[in-house]
């Protein structure tokens, strides 16, 4: 990552940290002032590498979301297809005993109209 005039360094932009660094050169500064631009650039460096490492951390965790993400909609396909074979299951089930139901209602009919008809014969004999 290519640092532009314009980032900001600890509220500083990159201008603004390389011409206080040339007045203090420029002045021969003193070997404190020279200690501190280092010490600044070396805390700059530190924590882009830190912070470089967060991106990557970050990056990481994305990376794992996104595979439980799948793994966890994958299962639930899974569990809807299982969840919608039971539903099929229990709907043929269903049918099949209806249509057993039906056959009986079938024959009760059929043989109710037959009681009718003899019980209507007997009392005809009757009269």
């Amino acid at each position: 990552m290519m640092l532009r005039k314009t980032d900001p360094i600890f509220g500083f932009d990159r201008y603004e940290l390389l011409q206080h660094y040339r007045n203090i050169k420029s002045r021969g500064g003193t070997s404190i002032e020279n200690n501190q631009v280092i010490d600044i650039l070396l805390q700059i460096k530190s924590e882009v590498k830190s912070l470089h490492s967060t991106v990557e951390g970050i990056k990481t965790d994305i990376a794992g979301i996104k595979e439980s993400v799948n793994r966890i909609e994958h299962q639930q396909q899974e569990d809807v297809l299982t969840i919608l074979k039971v539903i099929d299951s229990k709907v043929t089930e269903i049918n099949e005993r209806q249509n057993e139901t039906d056959q009986v209602i079938d024959v009760l009919s059929a043989r109710t109209t037959r009681l009718q008809a003899k019980t209507e014969h007997l009392s005809s004999l009757d009269n």
